[in-house]
This record gives C-alpha cells, sequence and structure tokens, in this order.
C-alpha cells in the first residue's frame, strides 16, 4: 500500500499542473523571449513526385494544395484535376479527374455515423464554383500504407456559384464550408432521401431560414468572403475568420448537434491599439486551443505583423456544459524577435540570481555544442530579448499546444519561419510568458504549413479522425493539464511539415529529453559545464527522470528518428539514435545526481549549482562501502526527504503507470466518447475487430455503403447498423505493448542496477552511496528509502503481470471473454481499475477471474490451450492458481479422450513438462506478493506461507499408466468436479458438450451437481423456491438453472427415439447401462432444484408415463403440488400409487375450478381446461370412486354433478351452434367453458334467459321440478320453433324433434306429458292435414319410435276422445276415431305373430278395448253423414275379428 501510495501522490502533484497559459491572466500583453535557433531541427527534403512536376507545366487557371497527415497524403489540385501522394514511401500516386470545374477547395473529414460502411474512415470533399462533391476514400490493406482509392458516393449538392475554398469537420462528421459570400454553410448529408429532406442538402448559418429562400441570382455577393474555419472539437465551438479580419463565433452545442452564432468581432485592430499602438494589420489565420492545452484561452488569432491575439468565449475554467457567450481579447503576445539564422544563443535572465550570469538557457537542444571547447568564453550578463520583430508580412500560422509557427512572406523567393516553445524549465515562473524562439530560413515559398498527427510507430486499424496516433500519447493526449516535461515520457517528437513547390520540409521539435541524450552523446563520458547547467534548468529530479528514461532505452522518448516507417516491414527507415555508451552514461548520470536520503533536517543531495568535476564519470560500483552517518534513536519514516534519484524513480514509474493506473479496466465501444470520471477523458481505441478491405482496381471502385456495389438511389437502404454497446478494454494491443516495453526496460534497469534496490530488508546496507567529503549519511533514512524502492519493484513486477496479461486478453474477443464470467463479476469489472488490480486484494481476484475467463473461451472455441498456457506462463505466471493448474489438465485429459488417444498421466505430465509453475511455488509466490505490496505483512522478510500440505500431489489426483478412453473420460471428470468452482457456466456447458458427445452421460450428471453444489453451498437457490426474497439466491437460481440444461441435453438422448436423433448413441447394451447408472445417479441426489428441473423436462416433453415410472422421489408429489401445481399428472401419480380417494378428490377439484378460485391453482391455462375436459375428469373421479369403498352417497353425489355438467355442456354447444354475433351469447359461451354452473343458474342465467327450452327440459327432469303448467309451456316453444314459417311448415322437423326428446324423456310425465303432447300435435294435423304429405297416424308412428306402449297409445287417444272438448266436436271426433281404427288395427295385426309374448296379449286384454268400442258405438251413432257411418262399420268389422276368438 505504502508503493501505491506515492504512485498515487504523484499523480496528484503533476495533475495539479498549472495551466501553462494562465500568465494570461497577469497582463494584457507580453513579448519575453530566449533566442534559441536549435529548438527545432530541419530534415531533408521530400520531393515532390516527378508525374506531378510534369503535370504542373499544364497549369492554366489555379492550383491548390495542402496536407492530410492523418492518412499521409499531401495533395494538390491543377486546374480540375486532384492529386495526392504518400509523402512517407513514395509508393502510391493517385489522381482524379472526375470534375469538369476547377477545384477550389479540398477536405479530408471522417464520416458519419451510421451511413457509409465500417471499412470507409475518411471522406474527401472536393469543392468548386458549381457544385461540392463527396468520395469516400479505400484503402487496400486498411491501413494508411495502402494504396489509395477515390470512390464515388452519389452525394453532390450546388455550390450556387460559390466558392468553398476552407472547410472544416467536426469530431462526429459535420462538414462546415466557407464560401467567398462570406456566409458559413454546413454540408448534410444522410443515407437515404426521406419525405422533406435531400439525400444531400447545404444549409447557410449565417442567413436566416428566409433568407435561405430567396433565389440565387437575387442574392447580393457580399465581398468579405470567409478566409478560415476552425473547430474546437474539445468545446463544440466553431470560429470563422472574414477577408477583412471579422471573427464569429458559432455554438455546436454541448453534443455537437446544433450550431448558434453567438459573437461576431468587427473591430480586431482597435481592440488591440487599446493595449498598445500598433501599425495596421490583418488576422491571417485562427487556431481552436483545446481544453486540455487551456482552460482560459479558447482561440489563438495570428496576425500579419506577427501578433498572436488570445481570446476566450466565456469565463475561466472549463466545465463542459458551460457554453460560449462572448468573444473578449484575454492577451496580446507581440512578434518574437527577427533573429539570424545562425544567431548566437542569448542568455536568459531568469529569477533564479544563480542563471543571471549564465551563458546557457535553461534549456539545450540537439544542435548545442557538445563537447567543452566549443562553448564561447564569455556572454553577455544580459540575456533577456527586448526587441520585437517588425513584420508586415506573415502570410500563415499554426498555433497547437504550446507551440507556434508563423510564415514570414516578406521575400518574394523565399519564406522564413518563426517558431516559438513555451519554456518549461522547472524553475520558471508561470506567471509570465517566457518562449523559445527559432528562426528557419527557407530556400524557397511555403504553401502549406501543418503538424504531424500520424505516429510513428504503427497504424491502428481501427482509429478514426481526428488523430490516428495509436500509441500510448493518443491515450493521453486530451487528458487534464500536463507539463510538457511530465508529457515526453509517452509523446513523441512534434513534426511539423512545410510544403514548398520544391517538396515537404519537416521540422522536428526537440524535447528536454533530446537535449540531454545529446549532451550526454556528445560529452563522451566527461563532465562539462552543459551538463551541469542543464541540471540547474531542470532540477535534479526531472533530470534523474530524463536519464533515467534514456538508461531505460524508452524508445517512446527518442527513437523515433524522421518518423518514417517502411511499407514493407513497417519499421522505421532510419536507424535508433540510443548506443550502449549513451545509456551507460545515462545510468552514471541517474546515480550521481541521484544524491542520498536524509532525515531530521540534514541534507545530503546533490547542490547546484556544481563546481564541475573534470575527471570521467566513474560507474559505481556494488562492493562500495557506505559512509554512514549517526543512526537516529528515534527514527520516524515521515521525516526522511528521499534522495532525488528515489523521486526520479517514482516520477518515472508513475509516469510509465499514468496511462493505465487512474483508468478504467473496462470501457465501452460506443462510437460516442464515454467519460469515467475525471481521471479518463481521452479518446480510447482497442484492437477489438478487424477491417474489412475493400478492393483495390481503381476502374471499377467499389461503393463505400455496401463495400463491392456500385453507388445507387436504393443502396442507401441498408447502410444503417446498429452498434452495440459491449465491453472492451481500454486499451488497445498496441497500447499494452508499448507501456509494457517501457515498463520491462525499467525491471531491466533495475536488474543490472541491484544496488539500487538492494534486498529490500531494513537491515540491507548493499546500496553504495558516492563518497562525498564531510558528509553526513543517516542510516535509517537510507534503509528506509530502500525498504520502499523494494516495495515499489514488487509493484512494479505486479504492473508487468497485469499488463502482460491485459495484452494476451486484448488479443482475443474481449466482449466473448467477458460473456464467461458471471453477471456479477461482469459488473464489478466495470468499476474496477488497473491499481485496484495492482494494489487490492479483490482486484487481484478479479484479474484472476478475467484469466480463467480466457481459458474458458480458448477451450470453448476449441483454440489451442498450450500456446495460451505458454504466453501465460511467460508473461503473468503469478496470476495462477491450483484451480488453474487442475483445470487446464482436466482439459488435456479431455481432449485425449475424444481423440481416442491414449495418454501416460504422470506428475511431469501434467506440470513441469507443460511449463506449470508448482502449485506450492505459485500459490506461495502469489501469496507473499500480495502481502508485501499490500503492506499486510509486518515484516517484509517474513517466510513465506508453507501450503504443501494443502494440494495433493500431481499423481494422486489422476492415477498412473496408459489408460483408456473410459478411464480418461472419468479422469477428467474427477478433476473438473475438484475445480467445479472455478468455472462458470460456458465453461461447464463446454465440458458438458464434449462428454455429450462421447455418450459420457453419467460423467455429466456428476460434473453438473458437483458445479451446483459449489455454485450454491447455502442452498440459497432453494431458499427462493420457498418464497424468500434474496437477490443474491435470485442469481444463483439463475445460475443453477443453466446448469441444469446439461442434464435436459442428457435426457434428450435418452429418451428420444433414435429417429429424432441424428444418429444412434451408442451400441444398446452400452447405452442402456448408461442411462440407468445416469438415472441412478440423479435419482439418488438429494438436490431438491435438480429433481424439480428434471421433473419440468418430463413435463415439457409430454413423458408423464416415463417420469412416473423413472422417479419415485419423495419430492415428485411435492412438485406437482406446489410447483407445477399439475393436479391432473398429481391424480395419475395417486392412481399409479393406488390412492383412488385422492385422485377422485383431485379430479373433482379440477372440474370445478373456476378461473377467480381462490381454492386450486394449476400449471395449465384456463383456456385449456374446457367444459369437456372438466365432463372427463367428473367422469374420471367418479371412476375411482367405484374403485373405493365409499358411502353410495358419495357415489350418488358425484353422478349428480357429471349430469348437471352434461346439462351445461347441452346449453353450452346450443349457444355455441346458434352462431349468434351477439356479445352476451359471446360472453355467455366463455362463462359456460370457464367453470361449472348449478341448476339454477343454468336455468335462470342462460337456458331461461336465450330461451334454450330443450335445456330447460332438461333441467327440470334433473331437478325432478313439477310443473305441468311450464312444462307445456315449453313444449309448445318447442313445437313453435320448429314451425316457425306456417306459409311453408312441415312437420318432419318437428317429428325428428319430438322423436329425439321423447326418447330422452319418456316415460317421464315431469317433461314428456304424453296426453298434452298427443293432443298438440294432433290438433296440428288436424288443422294442416295436407301438409307435409304425411299420413294422418305420423304422431302415433313418432310414439312407436320413441318406444310409448301402443296399450299407452291406445289409452292415451281414448281419453282424448272421452275427456276433451276440442276432440268430441264432430270433425275433430270422426278424425281422431280413424286414428283410433288404425290403433286397434295395428295393434290387432301386431298380436297375430306367432311369437307375441303372453305379456302383450295381457296388455291388450288389459286395456278393455271392448268397453272403449261400446263408448265410441253411441258417438258414430249420433253423428250425421256417411262417413260416420262408415268409421261405425268398421269399428264392428274389427271387433268381430278381435273377439271372434
Amino acid at each position: 500500500m505504502e508503493a501505491a501510495q506515492h504512485i498515487d501522490r504523484q499523480i496528484t502533484k503533476e495533475n495539479g499542473y498549472p495551466d501553462l497559459w494562465s500568465c494570461l491572466q497577469t497582463t494584457k500583453i507580453s513579448s519575453e523571449y530566449f533566442a534559441d535557433n536549435f529548438q527545432f531541427a530541419q530534415s531533408d527534403l521530400i520531393p515532390l513526385p516527378s508525374a506531378l512536376l510534369e503535370q504542373y507545366d499544364n497549369l492554366k487557371c489555379k492550383c491548390f494544395m495542402g496536407m492530410f497527415p492523418e492518412i499521409n497524403r499531401a495533395w494538390i489540385t491543377i486546374d480540375n484535376q486532384l492529386y495526392l501522394w504518400n509523402y512517407v514511401d513514395k509508393s502510391d500516386f493517385c489522381v482524379y479527374d472526375g470534375l469538369d470545374q476547377i477545384i477550389v477547395g479540398v477536405a479530408l473529414v471522417p464520416p458519419k455515423k451510421d451511413v457509409f460502411v465500417e471499412s470507409v474512415k475518411h471522406l474527401l470533399v472536393l469543392s468548386t464554383a458549381v457544385e461540392v462533391i463527396v468520395l469516400a476514400i479505400s484503402l487496400s490493406d486498411g491501413t494508411i500504407r495502402g494504396d489509395l482509392n477515390l470512390i464515388p458516393t452519389g452525394l453532390s449538392v450546388s455550390s450556387d456559384n460559390v466558392s468553398m475554398e476552407k472547410m472544416a469537420a467536426t469530431r462526429n462528421g459535420r462538414l462546415f464550408m466557407c464560401g467567398n459570400d462570406g456566409n458559413l454553410y454546413e454540408l448534410i448529408y444522410q443515407a437515404e432521401e426521406g419525405f422533406f429532406s435531400q439525400r444531400c442538402r447545404k444549409v447557410n448559418h449565417s442567413k436566416s431560414y428566409l433568407g435561405q429562400l430567396v433565389p440565387s441570382f437575387l442574392k447580393f455577393t457580399s465581398d468579405d468572403s470567409l478566409r478560415d474555419i476552425s473547430v474546437d472539437i474539445s468545446r463544440n465551438i466553431l470560429y470563422t475568420l472574414s477577408e477583412k479580419s471579422h471573427i464569429c463565433v458559432y455554438d455546436l452545442g454541448t453534443n455537437g448537434d446544433k450550431t448558434q452564432l453567438i459573437a461576431h468581432k468587427t473591430h480586431i485592430s482597435r481592440d488591440v491599439e487599446l493595449l498598445k499602438r500598433t501599425k495596421e494589420f490583418r488576422v491571417v489565420s485562427i487556431h481552436a486551443v483545446k481544453a486540455h492545452h487551456s482552460r482560459i484561452a479558447h482561440l489563438v488569432a495570428v496576425t500579419s505583423t506577427g501578433l498572436r491575439l488570445y481570446y476566450n468565449t466565456y469565463d475561466e475554467g472549463y466545465n463542459p456544459d458551460q457554453r460560449p457567450h462572448k468573444l473578449e481579447l484575454i492577451h496580446v503576445r507581440l512578434p518574437p524577435p527577427i533573429l539570424a539564422p545562425n544567431h548566437t544563443n542569448i542568455p536568459s535572465q531568469s529569477p533564479n540570481p544563480r542563471n543571471f550570469n549564465s551563458p546557457f538557457r535553461p534549456g539545450f537542444s540537439p544542435g548545442f555544442p557538445q563537447t567543452p571547447n566549443q562553448f564561447p568564453a564569455q556572454m553577455p550578463v544580459d540575456n533577456t530579448l527586448t526587441a520585437v520583430g517588425d513584420y508586415s508580412n506573415i502570410s500563415n500560422g499554426f498555433t497547437n499546444g504550446g507551440s507556434s509557427l508563423i510564415v514570414d512572406a516578406s521575400e518574394e523567393t523565399r519564406d522564413r519561419v518563426i517558431a516559438t516553445t513555451l519554456d518549461t524549465s522547472t524553475h520558471r515562473n508561470f506567471t509570465i510568458f517566457k518562449e523559445h524562439v527559432t528562426t528557419i530560413e527557407m530556400d524557397t515559398k511555403i504553401w502549406a504549413l501543418t503538424e504531424d498527427t500520424y505516429s510513428n510507430k504503427s497504424v491502428d486499424q481501427t482509429s478514426q479522425f481526428p488523430t490516428h496516433r495509436c500509441g500510448v500519447w493518443q491515450l493521453m493526449t486530451e487528458s487534464q493539464i500536463r507539463s510538457e516535461i511530465a508529457c515526453q515520457t509517452w509523446r513523441p517528437r512534434r513534426r511539423f511539415f512545410c510544403l514548398t513547390p520544391r517538396g515537404i520540409y519537416l521540422l522536428h521539435q526537440q524535447r528536454p529529453v533530446d537535449q540531454l541524450e545529446r549532451l550526454l552523446s556528445g560529452s563522451q563520458g566527461r563532465e562539462f559545464e552543459g551538463i551541469y547547467r542543464f541540471l540547474d534548468a531542470y532540477g535534479a529530479e526531472e533530470t534523474c527522470v530524463m536519464a533515467l528514461m534514456i538508461a531505460c532505452g524508452n524508445y517512446n522518448s527518442s527513437h523515433d528518428s524522421s518518423g518514417f516507417l517502411d511499407p514493407k516491414s513497417g519499421n522505421s527507415i532510419l536507424p535508433a539514435q540510443f548506443d550502449p555508451n549513451t545509456v551507460a552514461w545515462a545510468t552514471r548520470a541517474f546515480f550521481k545526481f541521484g544524491g542520498t536520503p536524509h532525515a531530521n533536517g540534514i541534507s545530503n543531495a546533490p547542490q547546484t549549482p556544481y563546481q564541475p568535476n573534470r575527471q570521467m564519470m566513474t560507474p559505481v560500483n556494488p562492493q562500495l562501502e557506505m559512509s554512514f552517518g549517526n543512526s537516529h534513536g528515534n527514527f520516524n519514516p515521515s521525516d526522511v526527504q528521499y534522495s532525488q534519484s528515489f523521486h526520479g524513480f517514482v516520477t518515472y514509474l508513475t509516469r510509465l503507470l499514468s496511462p493505465l493506473w487512474p483508468r478504467f479496466v473496462l470501457t465501452s465501444t460506443s462510437t460516442s466518447q464515454s467519460s469515467q470520471g475525471q481521471n479518463l477523458t481521452g479518446n480510447l481505441t482497442g484492437n477489438l475487430t478487424g477491417n474489412s478491405q475493400v478492393p483495390t482496381n481503381s476502374s471499377a471502385p467499389a461503393s463505400p455503403f455496401s463495400g463491392v456495389q456500385p453507388v445507387s438511389e436504393n443502396s442507401f437502404s441498408n447502410l444503417f447498423t446498429e452498434i452495440p454497446m459491449v465491453n472492451a478494454l481500454t486499451w488497445s494491443t498496441l497500447q499494452l505493448e508499448e507501456i509494457q516495453a517501457s515498463l520491462l526496460g525499467l525491471r531491466e534497469f533495475l536488474a543490472k542496477n541491484p544496488q539500487f534496490v538492494a534486498q529490500g530488508a531494513m537491515n540491507s546496507r548493499t546500496r553504495p552511496v558516492p563518497t562525498v567529503p564531510k558528509r553526513k549519511v543517516d542510516e535509517e533514512a537510507i534503509r528506509w528509502e530502500q525498504h520502499q524502492l523494494f516495495k515499489l519493484n514488487l509493484l512494479l513486477e505486479r504492473c508487468i503481470q497485469i499488463v502482460s496479461f491485459l495484452r494476451i486478453l486484448s488479443e482475443n474477443s474481449v466482449p466473448n471473454v467477458l460473456k464467461r464470467l458471471p453477471n456479477a463479476t461482469r459488473e464489478k469489472l466495470k468499476n474496477v481499475k488497473f491499481s485496484d488490480m495492482v494494489v487490492s486484494a479483490d482486484g487481484l481476484l478479479l484479474a484472476k477471474d478475467l484469466v480463467t475467463a480466457l481459458i474458458d473461451f480458448y477451450t470453448f472455441q476449441n483454440l489451442p490451450v498450450e500456446n495460451l498456457n505458454l504466453k501465460l506462463k511467460a508473461g503473468c505466471g503469478q496470476l495462477f492458481s491450483k484451480a488453474d493448474r487442475i483445470l487446464f489438465h482436466a482439459h488435456q485429459l479431455l481432449g485425449a479422450a475424444v481423440n481416442n488417444q491414449s495418454v501416460a498421466i504422470t506428475p511431469s505430465t501434467s506440470s513441469q513438462a507443460n511449463g506449470w509453475m508448482s502449485p506450492t511455488k505459485a500459490l506461495g509466490t502469489l501469496g507473499n506478493l500480495t502481502h508485501r505490496i499490500l503492506g499486510n505483512s509486518p515484516n517484509p522478510t517474513a517466510p513465506t506461507l508453507q501450503v504443501e500440505n494443502q494440494i495433493p500431489s500431481t499423481s494422486s489426483l489422476i492415477g498412473l499408466g496408459s489408460v483408456g478412453k473410459e478411464k480418461l473420460l472419468r479422469a477428467a471428470v474427477s478433476e473438473f468436479r475438484q475445480v467445479a468452482f472455478a468455472m462458470n457456466h460456458e465453461t461447464l456447458k463446454h465440458i458438458g458438450i464434449q462428454l455429450l458427445q462421447q455418450h459420457f452421460y453419467s460423467g455429466i450428471a456428476e460434473l453438473v451437481l458437483a458445479h451446483a453444489s459449489s455454485l450454491d453451498p447455502n442452498l440459497l437457490a432453494e431458499s427462493m423456491m420457498d418464497g424468500n426474497n434474496d437477490p443474491r439466491g435470485e442469481e444463483l437460481f439463475n445460475l443453477r438453472n443453466l446448469d441444469y440444461d446439461l442434464i435436459h441435453s442428457v435426457l434428450d438422448e435418452l429418451y428420444l427415439t433414435p429417429q429424432e436423433l441424428e444418429t444412434v448413441p451408442i451400441d444398446p447394451t452400452e447405452f442402456r447401462a448408461q442411462k440407468e447408472e445416469t438415472l441412478q445417479i440423479l435419482a439418488n441426489s438429494s438436490d431438491r432444484f435438480l429433481h424439480f428441473s428434471i421433473y419440468g423436462w418430463f413435463l415439457n416433453h409430454n413423458l408423464t408415463t416415463e417420469l412416473l415410472e423413472a422417479f419415485r422421489s419423495p419430492f415428485l408429489e411435492k412438485y406437482l403440488t406446489e410447483v407445477a401445481k399439475n393436479l391432473e399428472l398429481l391424480s395419475q401419480y395417486y392412481i399409479r400409487n393406488k390412492k383412488y380417494l385422492q385422485a377422485a378428490f383431485i379430479l373433482k377439484d379440477l372440474a370445478e375450478i373456476s378461473p377467480d378460485s381462490p381454492k386450486l391453482r394449476t400449471g395449465m391455462e384456463i383456456g385449456e381446461l374446457n367444459l369437456a375436459k372438466r365432463l372427463e375428469y367428473l367422469s374420471r373421479a367418479k371412476a375411482c370412486l367405484a374403485e373405493e369403498s365409499v358411502s353410495v352417497a358419495a357415489v350418488n353425489e358425484m353422478q349428480e354433478k357429471l349430469e348437471v355438467a352434461k346439462i351445461q355442456f347441452k346449453i353450452y354447444n346450443f349457444l355455441l351452434a346458434a352462431n349468434v354475433q351477439n356479445p352476451q351469447v359471446e360472453k355467455a359461451i366463455v362463462e359456460l367453458d370457464s367453470q361449472l354452473f348449478n341448476l339454477s343458474d343454468l336455468f335462470n342465467k342462460f337456458s331461461r334467459k336465450f330461451q334454450l327450452w330443450e335445456c330447460q327440459l332438461a333441467i327440470l327432469h334433473c331437478a325432478g321440478h313439477n310443473d305441468p303448467g311450464m312444462v307445456q309451456k315449453i313444449w309448445n316453444n318447442i313445437i313453435s320453433e320448429e314451425l316457425q314459417d306456417e306459409s311453408v311448415m312441415k312437420l318432419t322437423p318437428l317429428k325428428e324433434k319430438v322423436i329425439s326428446l321423447g326418447r330422452e324423456y319418456f316415460p317421464s310425465e315431469l317433461v314428456f306429458p304424453l296426453g298434452f303432447l298427443v293432443s298438440s300435435l294432433e290438433r296440428l294435423s288436424f288443422e294442416h292435414v295436407t301438409i307435409d304429405a304425411m299420413s294422418t297416424t305420423w304422431v302415433t308412428d313418432l310414439l312407436g319410435e320413441i318406444g310409448v306402449p301402443t296399450a299407452q297409445i291406445f289409452e292415451t287417444y281414448h281419453r282424448l276422445i272421452t275427456s276433451e272438448d276440442f276432440w268430441r266436436q264432430k270433425d275433430p271426433l270422426l278424425y281422431l276415431l280413424k286414428i283410433q281404427f288404425q290403433i286397434l288395427t295395428n295393434w290387432h295385426q301386431q298380436l297375430l305373430v306367432p311369437n307375441v309374448t303372453p305379456y302383450e296379449r295381457r296388455q291388450f286384454a288389459s286395456a278393455r278395448v271392448d268397453r272403449a268400442l261400446e263408448e265410441y258405438y253411441p258417438l258414430l251413432s249420433s253423428l250425421p253423414g256417411q262417413e260416420s257411418a262408415e268409421i261405425l262399420r268398421n269399428f264392428k268389422t274389427l271387433a268381430a275379428k278381435i273377439f271372434a276368438k
């Protein structure tokens, strides 16, 4: 913890570095400069391509030129043709001649999100006086080294005769253009046209909306065209400059999606004159100042006289939500003095009295004299340049991050570059604006001036505009304000391009570390005045830091050569500048200037200025004896004043870790910049996905939208793709490689100089101290500093381990690796910083979880695990554990079994042979390192915790000898079970799939049970099953459910028929054995959760019979009752176990359940429990009662329920068959199908309401209700419904209806009143005797079909003839007597059949036919007419036949 505190304190210190522009507040005008013609170095000329020079001779009208450092291209337009070439290797020369107008403007911009395909990283915008077109840039290999092709996009817009010479883009792809009509335009494009918007259009932000509607020929052209444009991408502010030096400020909004004119500055010179009287000038360029460069100054304007005008747009401070509201001049920087190209370096006047007579400035460059003999003997005392330059024709300017370059075009044939840089010496007064000035004479005119934005190391193929640096410096470019000295640890040398008619000149800005390197190299190991002046300027601590950088070979510090790369190898074209001697001299300087620690106010640090010792610097002797000072008895570590070498080491280590330490390990891959707190504000990149390559055929360029097809109007429909928000590493592989290399360089330095760290013990005296006469050294302070250095060394080692692992992780699909972690672990990782992984126990555990997840990913993807093993061992062996070792070996065993290989399993095979660290060593080393680095151990030399007895030997874990496939599988499963706690579900699933392919079902069951037990040893998931609400229990519930899916896969193969599988699993005998063993393992398990999951699988596959046969566990009844709530299956369970009474009750409850019933709930939906199903349940319940010894009353009750349900079913079918579009009917159908009703409800709510007459009869019959009047009314309604249309009345349907009801209810007089029905039907027949061509005996015929005995029919008709008034009238009486005659005739004929029974004869006798005939004779005699006489004769004839025997 103490080591981490040193890093934290140093980070806090460097984060508090003051704004370099804070001096602007103290004065309104400044002019302090130091003459320094060696601050910049000029490289050789890069000539223009010969083909371009040939085309330049054909120039007719206009020519424009510029550079695109983002893609390593320079460009030039010759009339209507555009030429681009790669100025790095000159291997690519591209021409575009698709326009017929003169090209006046060229811009490289980023594409908008979701418009183009992913491979399109840049757009090229060309403007003419007629139109503006957009081209997509395709690079052959996806990097800027590839050949460039320009692909038409179909996006263009008319420029309305307005020339757009200057264009600029925002980070999100918005493109703004400066018109020569004085207006600011924006080119807006989208994937496809909308209803009210074109695919490509331009918007004038300088005019109102109505003004844009005025036709172009009616507009007045302004004579003040826009000259320059600059976008502040950190604050989302846009600035424009006109030819009349008017500056406009536009607010683009917090998110960069708005445009609002905020300020319009017209009197620039008047504001300057108020501060200092100056000659007339014009503003030639404007440059936005990013927020991480200055919180005060927002804009710099360069004038033709060399003035630099600093403006701000809102009050001091930086808040992303604060928006501009003004444009206020806050400082005027007078032009630098004009120096001769080889101007003698005038000494600077410093507040430090030691520098008053110094012949050297506080900053040196490679061009400074390198030997003592080259130094001048005397220098003037006054070293401040008080004169200012008298410029009148500054043509261009560039300002960025403390460096400014202006071009003096006062001569006709050549230009001069005046470069200024901020003074970075440690003793500088931050309230005074001081700069170094360098004059660079050019031999030609300068066309364009810009800074290189492309890193000289390598290319990140996924990086996008505005920067293409993919090294560590890109990660830090937009963080908090940093010291220039602090930045040089990662910042490459800044390069500036000057494009001229002869070619491209490069200007290299030298850093302090470059100066120290050249001083050391030029000194040849001797001590001379220049080195001590450098020490005086930058201080001992910073000098030690820079010496340590050189000694560690930090390639990013000085090895950038000229910065150009070989297009084939990707290596630097020029050789590295470091040599072993320089490294050795830097090492000596580090120790010499580092001094020693002291306590109690006794300082032994070297004081400056030094009296130079002209002798050779001697190497430090490891065996040198120290002269210790008096040891103080009351030693207090807080009193220790650490040596400068200690501070330098801490500072350098902090700067190496600054890209890592405060940042979160994971970030999001969304296109919008996400914030991770105040410590992470930079652009983050990562090599997560490869770039798709675009064909390089220039004759048929591929579409930037589709990748292969030309652009068409319809090709925009498939452009929009949703970019998912996924977690990724904050750092790319390249960034981690750079950091790892620098950390390894520091570790190598410590390894070569062990005396610096010693043994880490408080009593160590092995660290040498230079012998200084009369110097008192506090021994306790030295030992305490050694102790701290030892902890810092451990911290460094841990950092290297973590960085190495993160680098390995970054080479894989990080989102997929993270998927193999539990949700809780992933959530924790979102909030873990790199420092947490290094210093905290929880962070270390999370790092180890990532190691396990990476192993899982490799095994899941069937990647070579051995390769990963070697990488992890070599780079981060301390992150391994015993579980990792066993898991690896188990995978090896499983792989051997899968590949049918025999393997000799010995201890050497499982550990040493595969490069494994022994478990004891791994755990012991890691545990001891953890204790020491966290500061938990009171004694850093305490013995390592011995854990030999906790770790079984390798041979005892897995056995010996050559084994077969089955034993390999069992051995693998045994080891997997041991480390089940270290697996996540994805690992378990992958192993299970492989075991399933080998048909080793029992192994899957054992492994799943072990993993589930390790996940949830306290059975929290089962408490969730009991209704307890516990977030952790819910999470474990879900995790165990995922595990049991593997058991489901096993059951699929055990129970599905071979036709449902791709292949027959295995030999039938072996299959049955595996099935029995697996089911036995599952059945014997006490895991209630597992049992419930298995039961659910059987139910989902409708294997209820197999479930009841295979499992007779005590959990089944509980599952069916409480979980599945499947009462039907529960009834089957009871029936199978001969518990018929319980089954009957369950079936009865199932039948009677209703949607709102609080009594029972089932697993099936209410829609499935329909009325037909209820009838089935009641029938089965009745059958169950018949198997049980129960009372008759219980059986009768069940029978009655069944009958009532049948009536309800009858009502339901009646309403359903009616097919009436009536809401009430539909509601009634739903109600009838959803629950059972009693007879009263059925009668009142349904049958009476909907006039269901037949159903009413059924209800009355079931209830035994005696109401003749109601029954007769019901029958009248039934008859009326059957005879609805009397005009076409047909009696056949009526006959069929009566027969149907008669067969159901006869002989019940309650609902089938025979006399009433006969009378009603015969009266109907009498009144409509000719209808339907039916015989007069149709009523007697239907009674016979119903089954009414003939005797009862005869008696019924007899009662009608003798008792009812209607039938005693003449015609009805004759009609009825005819029918009665027919009845008697048919009856008599039936008695003549030989096989007539005695019962039938007795019925005839009991009918007293003779008496009836005696009553009919008088009636017929009394009736007049032939018909009555004929009927009478017929009766008498029949009587004679009947009674003749």
